[in-house]
């Protein structure tokens, strides 16, 4: 049962994958411009993908190329979700392949206070490697923003060990990140003892820290 479960793991997640790199080649071919983020991005860090579930797909996209968005993705066999009425995002699902997330927002707008530090979420984009469309967050800002999202999740509906295994993967996987940046970020949101801890929390699971 177990050799079942995780050969039907290795084939989701796969497609997950492949899935993203068709929608990723097809917004570089169109000249749209797109951030991946969360589960995302934190699947190609874990050791094996498929160690990451991922429910859904999130990617941040900019509003003002909402017309070329649609094009592609109805081109691409995607169906948008007309029953959802997000603030801050559309949802598309292709059977069978992915559900995916399209933000304007990097936060909902409802969030007073995470969202005037955030914005849009753009001013904290870069561009990847390799002259594409493609954008990512330096690792400092990428751990502000997924301990913020961590933070919201905690708050209003749950969370679970997968958020602490994001954590320990994240920071192992970013050595030397400017730890001063990322506490006055989580201050300025009113998250720096919430910060200390989680990471307390997740130094004693998984570095043998003693607990308190």
């Amino acid at each position: 049962i177990l050799e079942l479960a995780t050969f039907k793991s290795v084939a989701f997640s796969q497609n997950q994958l492949y899935a993203l790199d068709c929608i990723y080649k097809a917004f570089d071919e169109n000249g749209i411009d797109y951030m991946p983020l969360k589960g995302a991005c934190l699947k190609l860090i874990y050791p094996q993908p498929e160690l990451r579930l991922m429910g859904d797909a999130d990617i941040l996209i900019k509003n003002e190329q909402s017309d070329k968005i649609v094009s592609v993705m109805n081109d691409l066999g995607y169906i948008k979700n007309e029953n959802h009425k997000g603030d801050y995002d559309a949802v598309w699902d292709k059977k069978g392949m992915l559900h995916l997330e399209l933000h304007w927002n990097i936060v909902s707008p409802v969030n007073k206070t995470y969202y005037k530090y955030f914005n849009s979420g753009w001013r904290f984009a870069r561009k990847s490697d390799g002259g594409s469309c493609r954008y990512e967050m330096s690792p400092e800002d990428n751990l502000i923003y997924l301990f913020t999202h961590f933070a919201n999740h905690y708050r209003y509906g749950g969370i679970g060990i997968r958020h602490m295994t994001d954590f320990y993967v994240f920071i192992s996987a970013n050595p030397g990140l400017d730890n001063k940046k990322i506490e006055s970020a989580l201050s300025e949101m009113g998250l720096s003892e919430f910060y200390k801890n989680v990471m307390d929390t997740a130094d004693v699971w998984f570095r043998g820290k003693k607990s308190t």
